[in-house]
């Protein structure tokens, strides 16, 4: 959490609303009171969790960023890189954070129109043989025009199998609307999420390898990048040699 809050500080983005439930004493801890809090009491699914955010969000005008609090390798510049794509494009109801997956099975995949645009969001299960060829895949990322998400919003159903209210949904009901929807392709890495201690320790192995690479741009010679690990919130001052 603190990753994505950092990617987030780093991309400019000072106001930051999080959806807390279980533990929220642990993620207050950890961020402070420079940032909100909303208590999410029942847990019916991504929709739902924006849901909570809306008192923070009404009346106001630009865009608003979503990002799943257990997607940590998300970097400011592909971040930057939707906000750029989204206040280009007046048409955009919204911008995708996308990826093109080694081994797309299990995530939605994006659909593309002739334009280039995206179409749909297609959840794995629902995939016919040919969209399952697709490896563009979504990664629950999302730039939205802060009002027109709002619309989507008040529009969401729970009727669905699971009776949960799906953020994916809003997409299609922008595009119902008339609206486009464009995608950042982004590097798979920056997607990746922790659902387990084996991801957990790559996604460590990743951001390691990317805070010693930014050492060493800035002049730090590092012996040996397997047995060095520093933490992100260090600095370290030029021709400094890190030993193993």
């Amino acid at each position: 959490i603190q990753w994505v809050a950092d990617a987030l500080c780093e991309a400019g983005c000072t106001e930051q609303v999080y959806i807390v439930g279980e533990k929220q004493e642990e993620i207050r801890d950890l961020l402070g009171e420079t940032v909100a809090y909303v208590f999410q009491e029942q847990r019916l699914g991504t929709g739902h969790a924006v849901m909570q955010a809306t008192p923070f969000l009404e009346g106001r005008s630009g865009y608003t960023i979503v990002l799943p609090g257990d997607s940590p390798m998300v970097s400011a510049k592909t971040i930057n890189n939707a906000l750029e794509l989204a206040s280009k494009n007046e048409d955009y109801a919204a911008v995708l954070i996308t990826a093109k997956a080694p081994d797309p099975n299990g995530y939605g995949r994006i659909i593309r129109d002739e334009a280039g645009n995206v179409a749909k969001i297609v959840e794995d299960r629902d995939c016919t043989p040919e969209e399952k060829l697709v490896d563009e895949i979504n990664s629950s990322m999302y730039v939205f025009d802060t009002a027109l998400l709002l619309s989507a919003l008040g529009r969401l159903s729970a009727q669905n199998a699971q009776k949960e209210y799906y953020l994916t949904d809003t997409i299609g009901i922008l595009i119902g609307d008339g609206y486009s929807v464009g995608s950042v392709v982004c590097n798979f890495e920056d997607t990746l999420g922790v659902n387990d201690r084996m991801q957990l320790m790559q996604a460590c192995k990743i951001m390691n390898r990317r805070i010693l690479n930014k050492h060493m741009r800035n002049g730090v010679q590092i012996l040996d990048e397997n047995s060095t690990w520093i933490h992100s919130a260090v600095e370290i001052g030029r021709d400094t040699v890190i030993l193993p």
